[in-house]
């Protein structure tokens, strides 16, 4: 007859018309040999004791090791210095018995911010089974306050001993040895630190029946699940590069929280600032050069070739001086053309700025059928630019090695791309003409510039 278990009892279940009858139902008891219950359940894991400090422990008898089992050592707050593990050796001996006193060291060594892991038979024929390095992911780990996972597999079946890191959601195999004579059983484990300053150490010992290494992703669970969090200081920010505030950062995967749990504070870049072409912050050269400038809404046709844009550029369109209608911006469109030379025709590319009932939008159009259109939407810090003295800056990037033309404009001290438009036939030559139609009041100018190969639109738009 089969059994129907649960996670605490096993009974039979009658099979005639008196289904609901059970006979038998009682706890279930585990082998120690095999660690099964007559009912065919197996117990996966007991744990058998732990243990945290560096003082010797010597194990009861029911604590010994006389069956196949997991000893998980977790390693944690290793002292930083600089940034750098600072030096120490420890060991941990595994102290068994078989045709004689048998110990296992366990040696965890940091010289020079290099951390490594060997194992050693303590006794006669003294052997060495081999030096582990490991990664910068451990050195994080093993510093932080969760810690870094080693494992060690006694196998009573196989006589074998077997190593595992815990390395980026899985473990990683080091080593796996067959024991200098048959075990008895393991006894007493023994601390020391030779050198230097080591950390915490935890020590659990499980009893394990199965022979495979899956039980030891049971015992893992909670690192596999959860964030392992290292303290990140604060990265200033540069003209081209955010930063980031003082954070915690996941050492195995690479998330990131607030040093309060909050969201990270990005620090924007703060852009290049250029004062006769150079830039006040961090010295980089200017990678502009004014080669054609504009004000008002008359057609403008360059015919010098030299004020043609025939290279990498931007067109810096600057609106201002848009009146105000209560607290609202007034009704107003503006749209600029600019025209060019592509594969033998004349091509229109159409940027228009307008406000409607208070509604501030921007879009852009290739003047050919497909009649391609996309509208943008733009914010109050828009609309008080616009209807200041100084202006809303619009910029139309022109990247002729590229063929395509993107639009952008800066936002909350951010250079934020709305669109990138690709040349109808990938072949313009120049831009040479620009037309305006303006509906309402406003000063427009326009400056065009070609860009060296340092241009970098996020920084270099910035504070333009």
């Amino acid at each position: 007859e089969e059994w129907t278990k649960d996670e605490t009892y096993h009974w039979h279940v009658a099979t005639c018309e008196h289904s609901t009858l059970t006979t038998e139902k009682v706890e279930h008891e585990y082998s120690d040999l095999t660690g099964l219950c007559e009912c065919g359940k197996e117990l996966q894991l007991t744990l058998l004791a732990s243990h945290s400090g560096n003082n010797t422990w010597s194990l009861t008898d029911d604590e010994k090791i006389t069956t196949s089992a997991i000893i998980h050592e977790n390693i944690s707050n290793a002292v930083v210095s600089e940034g750098k593990l600072v030096d120490f050796e420890h060991y941990i001996v595994y102290k068994g018995w078989g045709s004689a006193y048998e110990p296992y060291y366990l040696y965890i060594n940091s010289s020079n911010d290099v951390l490594t892991l060997k194992l050693k038979l303590g006794r006669e024929p003294w052997t060495e089974y081999g030096t582990y390095t490991l990664v910068d992911e451990h050195k994080d780990r093993i510093a932080s306050e969760s810690g870094l996972d080693f494992v060690l597999h006694f196998n009573k079946e196989t006589n074998k001993l077997s190593g595992y890191v815990y390395t980026n959601h899985q473990l990683d195999k080091l080593f796996e040895i067959t024991c200098y004579s048959t075990i008895s059983n393991f006894y007493e484990v023994g601390y020391k630190t030779n050198s230097g300053t080591f950390g915490t150490l935890t020590t659990s010992i499980y009893k394990s029946y199965d022979t495979s290494v899956n039980e030891i992703f049971n015992i893992l669970n909670i690192a596999l699940t959860e964030h392992s969090y290292r303290n990140v200081n604060e990265t200033s920010a540069s003209c081209n590069t955010d930063g980031i505030a003082a954070h915690k950062e996941c050492i195995i995967c690479g998330h990131k929280v607030g040093m309060d749990g909050s969201e990270v504070e990005a620090i924007p870049m703060s852009g290049h600032t250029y004062v006769d072409g150079v830039c006040t912050k961090c010295s980089k050269t200017s990678p502009f050069t004014n080669i054609a400038s504009h004000t008002g809404t008359d057609l403008w046709d360059i015919t010098d070739s030299s004020g043609k844009l025939s290279s990498n550029g931007v067109f810096v369109h600057n609106v201002s001086n848009v009146p105000m209608n209560g607290d609202q911006l007034s009704d107003f469109s503006l749209q600029i053309q600019h025209k060019g030379w592509e594969n033998n025709g004349e091509r229109t590319y159409f940027y228009t700025i307008k406000s409607v009932n208070g509604v501030l939008t921007i879009d852009n159009q290739l003047g050919i059928d497909p009649w391609t259109f996309t509208t943008f939407t733009l914010t109050d810090e828009h609309k008080a630019r616009l209807a200041s003295a100084e202006g809303l800056d619009f910029y139309v990037v022109y990247d002729h090695t590229n063929q395509n033309l993107k639009l952008y404009i800066v936002t909350d001290g951010c250079v934020e791309l709305l669109h990138t438009l690709k040349t109808y036939y990938g072949s313009m030559s120049n831009f040479y003409k620009y037309s305006y139609k303006l509906s309402g009041t406003a000063n427009v100018k326009t400056d065009i510039y070609t860009t060296s190969s340092s241009f970098d639109a996020k920084s270099d738009l910035l504070n333009f």
